[in-house]
């Protein structure tokens, strides 16, 4: 029985895993950063779905989304990524 539910807890926390996420959080004048990740499953790439969440934000200021900074740290031999996205929301011209 604890077996069971140990690999129960460990399944859950993988798929959880997939999209480990932090909010969008103010970093100085229109900057913001998001930071993502992944584990060793096969989901979106979390720059991938950093660069959707930051779009997404910034449409709904109805401004483009305009990319400072990328950092990506890998772990777990290489398979995992957390992804650190800087950027801000330009005026449009």
């Amino acid at each position: 029985m604890r077996i069971a539910l140990a690999l129960t807890i460990a399944t859950l926390t993988v798929a959880a895993g997939c999209s480990t996420t932090n909010q969008i959080v103010p970093a100085g004048k229109n900057t913001y950063v998001l930071r993502t990740g992944n584990d060793t499953c096969d989901c979106t790439e979390p720059v991938v779905w950093a660069t959707q969440q930051a779009t997404e934000y910034c449409a709904k200021q109805s401004k483009p989304m305009l990319a400072k900074d990328t950092k990506v740290d890998t772990f777990d031999r290489g398979y995992g990524q957390r992804i650190t996205l800087t950027f801000s929301c330009a005026a449009e011209k």
